[in-house]
This record gives C-alpha cells, structure tokens and sequence, in this order.
C-alpha cells in the first residue's frame, strides 16, 4: 500500500531519493550526523515509506484498512517529532525513546 503522505504532503511515487531523505532522517533521530546513514537506516526508510506489498493488505476489511491510515499517521507524526527534537539537540536517549514508541505501534 505505501504511505500517502510525509511531513503533512502528499506523497505520490516513493523516489529513491525521499528513501536517502527519510534515512537521513532517521540518522539525526538515532543521534547520528545526517550523512552517517546506514544500511539499516536505508532499509527502515523504504519500509516506512512503501509499505507492506499490496497483497499483504488486500484480505482486510475497509475498516482495517481504515486503521492502517490512522496508524500511519500516528507514525509520521511521532516521527516529526522525534526528528524536531533532534533537530534541537534533545539527548540521543530521548529520540531512540521517540524511535521505539513508533516501532512498539507497527503491527506485527
């Protein structure tokens, strides 16, 4: 399915580079300099931003799906945040805290 929308816009076609984008990101929320991006980070973006194949969502219900949405954006919303506050110099500590509150939300 993918996401349909970051930072408040629109997504469209996930481009590999919104994927080196949302890495960076994730970089500054672990307490890392935005170009110390690792594969893990890579990775964690193109999930983020892709999401589950379509055929993994296909069998559920519109109000699951509903749910889908209302998490996701729950998830950029936590991650805004948690990027604002590295932006801001927060301790590393508190923006893994930001980082694994999204993680703990993502269905299994």
């Amino acid at each position: 399915m993918g996401k349909i929308e970051q930072h408040a816009d629109g997504l469209g076609t996930v481009t590999e580079a919104m994927v080196r984008q949302r890495a960076r990101e994730l970089a500054q929320i672990a307490g890392r300099l935005p170009d110390q991006v690792t594969e893990e980070d890579v990775e964690e973006a193109r999930s983020e931003l892709m999401g589950p194949p379509i055929e993994a969502i296909e069998d559920r219900g519109p109000q699951a799906n509903a749910q889908i949405l209302v998490e996701e954006g729950l998830r950029e919303a936590e991650h805004e945040r948690a990027l604002n506050a590295a932006e801001e110099g927060l301790p590393e500590r508190e923006a893994e805290e930001d980082a694994n509150r999204i993680e703990s939300r993502e269905e299994p």
